[in-house]
């Protein structure tokens, strides 16, 4: 086979291993102190290996945080989360509130976003909040 095929799971057996190990203890904090250690690195090793291979350029974790004006709904739903034990099926309010702040604060999330239905009459608010704005403004006398 000439054509090159992306593997869609490329660490999955590692990590398999890692979480049958885990399965064994329950997932429980008493299990005996790194007694699945050597699966969890396996598995890093995998990931750091496959991303090194794959990748254009070097990670950067600056390139996907938040804007800090969307701290208080990053919050919001990291508390929710915690709260449903991370079913993310719980917190799909609060995970729309977050990607609308998002999207409002930066255009390359609102392009990502794109046909999202948590964003979808964004313009049209963004638009009205300017608007309320200038009235407020002319209101008071500053415009």
């Amino acid at each position: 086979m000439s054509a090159t095929r992306e593997d869609s799971a490329p660490c999955a057996i590692p990590s398999k291993l890692w979480r049958e190990c885990l399965k064994q203890y329950d997932y429980g904090p008493d299990r005996p102190e790194g007694a699945c250690a050597a699966h969890r690195t396996k598995f890093y090793d995998c990931v750091k290996d496959w991303t090194a291979r794959t990748q254009k350029r070097p990670y950067s974790y600056t390139l996907f945080e938040l804007p800090k004006s969307c701290g208080h709904e990053a919050e919001k739903l990291h508390q929710c989360m915690m709260m449903n034990m991370f079913e993310v099926s719980h917190c799909q309010k609060e995970m729309a509130v977050l990607k609308r702040c998002a999207a409002r604060a930066d255009p390359e999330v609102r392009t990502y976003l794109q046909g999202d239905e948590a964003i979808a009459d964004l313009e049209k608010d963004i638009e009205e909040t300017t608007g309320l704005k200038r009235l407020w403004y002319k209101a008071i006398g500053k415009l």
